[in-house]
């Protein structure tokens, strides 16, 4: 399977950033209202 560079840049920025920070941190980041919005942005409409 190819992995678009994109997100393969991103996978390597989650895990430095996993491994740089505790658990608390990285729930933080997951949820943080930039990335959910992206997220949203990302949805089909029948979501």
């Amino acid at each position: 399977m190819h992995i678009h560079r994109s997100a393969l840049s991103k996978q390597h920025r989650v895990q430095h950033y996993t491994a740089a920070n505790d658990a608390f941190d990285f729930f933080n980041m997951l949820t943080s209202p930039d990335l959910l919005d992206t997220l949203e942005t990302s949805l089909p409409e029948h979501r």
